[in-house]
């Protein structure tokens, strides 16, 4: 299923802008009806309090027969409002005595509106053919009962709907104005909603687990203004800001700790490690420093003997620098690991690390064979780190040769290392023919404290650890092996 993304910004926009909307279409649509029957019924009372008005005072002058002051009548009543047509008086009989009609009257509106004993009013609606307005409302009021006559006023219907329109334009103005302002104020409620929202999003894309503690101190110091909006009143926005900030303080507080436990670590992997030197790097220092005492046993029986001397010294000289080598690499190794990374050799790193893991004592012959390809690699890595991870490795797959001459006591262990460039990505592989791991132990190697050896032979923390340093190095690695058969561990490095 496709997902739609719409940021909250313009959710809250939408939403309240359709709610706006749709308030105003209701009212008017809910009010339409209602002010036009408003306005029709007040129109209709003004008339008929007119219309009563002239029959009050036309009775006496319908039953004198003053024509004239009827006449007069009748156009006055015509004058005082602008919605009536047409005014007249008709007498019992319902001949007409005056009206307001300048061409001749229609005979035709006599008969239009008949007057029912008893009824106090009559009003019909009627269409008109002599007026400028066709729907008319012709309103009937009887004079003194319609004892003496009756009085007809006609009133221009369409006008209410006139009256009418000029209130739904007032209010459709009003409408749209209340909507433009809705619009704005949806706008910047949006704004307010959405901006701390996204800013908080932003930061956590831009965290880097490496610089925690700059971001945490910053967002303590400033408060939710490093990430978030910047207002004085507190709501659950503030109280997101604080919750992230402190998510950030408790992140970094935890990464630190995770930080030293994790060197703490590597540095009993590394001691670890270097016990399974320990006969090696005795032979490698009781040899020279045996033959630096039997040099100096010969020098102190013969002093004077200065070709025999100068012989000697040469000899322990090179023994003292064997020693000191051999220290020295030591040393390296077990150095407490810094986080730096600078660009090293690392033809040199696996020199060195071959130099070093061959102290190893083993009563198996064993031949490591470094296809280097290249004199000089540079590449941006951590050198303690880096020789850790490649000890590991030379050191696994020693373990699994050692564990496959068990098995096979004709067995020639070999331990292949090549460097490879191609397309600015390096691959360096340590392949060996040891025992091999299972399939279903592959995707376990690099689980902390997971190894296949004997009880006392390995701390489960080597692959572990190889396999965080090559990704804190933003490096991958694989491993591919067959039961019995081989190993091989692929580094693969952007250069």
């Amino acid at each position: 299923m496709k997902r739609l993304y719409l940021p909250i910004f313009w959710k809250f926009l939408i939403a309240i802008i359709l709610t706006v909307s749709l308030f105003g279409l209701l009212n008017i649509i809910l009010v339409w009806d209602k002010v036009f029957e408003t306005i029709d019924n007040e129109i209709s009372k003004r008339i008929i309090y007119i219309g009563k008005n002239l029959a009050n005072q036309s009775s006496q002058f319908i039953l004198y027969k003053d024509i004239a002051s009827l006449q007069s009548l009748t156009e006055d009543t015509k004058k005082s409002d602008s919605v009536i047509v047409y005014c007249f008086i008709l007498d019992k009989n319902n001949q007409v005595l005056a009206h307001t009609f300048q061409d001749g009257f229609p005979k035709n509106l006599i008969n239009a509106n008949n007057y029912n004993p008893g009824d106090s009013i009559s009003v019909v609606s009627i269409i008109a053919e002599n007026f400028q307005s066709k729907d008319i409302k012709d309103i009937l009021i009887p004079v003194l009962d319609g004892k003496v006559g009756f009085v007809r006023i006609g009133i221009n219907h369409a006008k209410t709907w006139y009256d009418m329109k000029f209130t739904l334009i007032s209010f459709i103005i009003i409408f749209f104005i209340f909507t433009l302002l809705g619009f704005f104020g949806a706008f910047i409620f949006s704004y307010i909603i959405s901006k701390p929202i996204k800013e908080i999003k932003q930061a956590t894309e831009i965290i880097d687990i490496n610089n925690l503690n700059k971001i945490a101190m910053k967002s303590i110091n400033e408060g939710k203004n490093s990430f978030l909006l910047k207002l004085k009143i507190e709501d659950e926005i503030d109280d997101l800001a604080y919750k992230f900030n402190d998510m950030i303080r408790r992140l970094e507080s935890t990464y630190q700790q995770l930080m030293i436990t994790q060197n703490a670590m590597i540095q009993a992997e590394k001691l670890a490690s270097i016990g399974t030197l320990v006969s090696g790097i005795a032979h490698e220092v009781n040899n020279p420093l045996s033959g630096l005492q039997s040099c100096i046993r010969r020098i102190a029986e013969h002093p004077d003997n200065v070709e025999q001397n100068i012989r000697y010294i040469r000899i322990m000289e090179e023994a003292s620098n064997k020693i000191q080598n051999v220290i020295a690499g030591l040393l390296d190794f077990s150095r407490i690991t810094h986080s730096k990374k600078e660009h090293f050799d690392i033809i040199k790193i696996i020199d060195d690390t071959i130099n070093l893991i061959s102290y190893r004592k083993t009563f198996n012959p064993i031949e490591i064979v470094f296809n280097k390809n290249y004199d000089v690699l540079y590449l941006e890595c951590n050198k303690n780190q880096m020789e850790q991870v490649f000890f590991n490795l030379l050191k696994n797959a020693f373990d699994g040769i050692e564990e496959k001459f068990r098995i096979d006591d004709k067995l020639i262990g070999r331990i292949e290392i090549s460097v490879k460039n191609k397309n600015s990505i390096v691959e360096i592989t340590i392949k060996d023919n040891g025992i091999g791991i299972r399939k279903e132990n592959l995707n376990k190697i690099f689980d902390p404290f997971f190894t296949t050896k004997d009880v006392g032979k390995g701390t489960g923390l080597g692959g572990y650890i190889s396999y965080n340093i090559i990704k804190d190095h933003g490096w991958d690695m694989f491993v591919e092996s067959e039961y019995l058969q081989w190993t091989k561990v692929i580094l693969s490095i952007k250069n």
